[in-house]
């Protein structure tokens, strides 16, 4: 049996302004909006939504649930964190996975979505984290995009964890491109970071300030300016 539920007398705000206006959901999908008579309506929860906006579900295309791209996970996990989202509005998110050590694109995505199908209480779909590759990736791609997932992401920063060289990004940009996969790039300069780090560290800063620092607008002459400005600031 269908499950119908009826949202009445609210305001409904839709791409094209807000009206007074009755929404009917049938099984979770809006089949009307407008003014709807209630008594032509059999076995429907009704709620009244008198007085109060009603809103579509938020879609946060951004998120980082239990992921471990680096040696800690993330504080939430798909339940928390899917839970606080929903409370806020969001009723969907699109999460990120983590390429975990020695495993596969298509093998680190498959054990993420576990994660999420048994735990998130609201929808999901996932971005694919490229942190290596192989002679596999292409084929991998096919997997995903098959799979409904249609977006990748690959790091120009963090050496020895999650960055992809140059050749490396191309061969990704090249193959999602022929799949008709968007990819989403981390862009920064991991040379000129590392560089700048080492720098920072010896200097004794670190911690937030120094990632800042280390992220300069332009890696030029402003760097060792603010450098040598927070090196003033740690000898006080």
């Amino acid at each position: 049996m269908s499950r119908r539920i009826l949202l009445s007398g609210g305001m409904v705000v839709t791409e094209a302004g807000v009206r007074a206006a009755d929404v009917l959901i049938v099984d979770e999908m809006i089949a009307e909006v407008g003014k709807i008579r209630h008594d032509t309506i059999a076995d429907t929860e009704i709620i009244d939504c008198t007085g109060y906006y009603v809103l579509p579900g938020g879609v946060d295309a951004h998120t980082h649930m239990e992921s471990r791209s680096f040696a800690e996970p993330t504080s939430d996990d798909f339940f928390t964190g899917s839970r606080a989202a929903v409370v806020g509005g969001t009723t969907t998110i699109i999460d990120y996975t983590a390429q975990l050590p020695g495993a596969s694109v298509w093998d680190s995505v498959q054990e993420h979505a576990s994660q999420a199908q048994s735990k998130s209480v609201i929808d999901w779909g996932l971005h694919a984290q490229i942190a290596r590759i192989d002679d596999t990736l292409k084929s991998q791609l096919r997997d995903l995009e098959a799979s409904g997932i249609t977006s990748v992401k690959a790091f120009m920063a963090y050496r020895g964890s999650i960055m992809l060289n140059d050749g490396e990004l191309f061969e990704v940009l090249r193959d999602a491109g022929s799949l008709g996969i968007q990819v989403c790039v981390h862009a920064e300069n991991g040379d000129i970071i590392d560089v700048l780090a080492r720098d920072l560290v010896a200097r004794g800063v670190t911690g937030p300030v120094g990632h800042l620092l280390s992220r300069p607008p332009e890696k030029s002459s402003r760097c060792a300016s603010a450098i040598s400005r927070a090196d003033s600031e740690v000898d006080m």
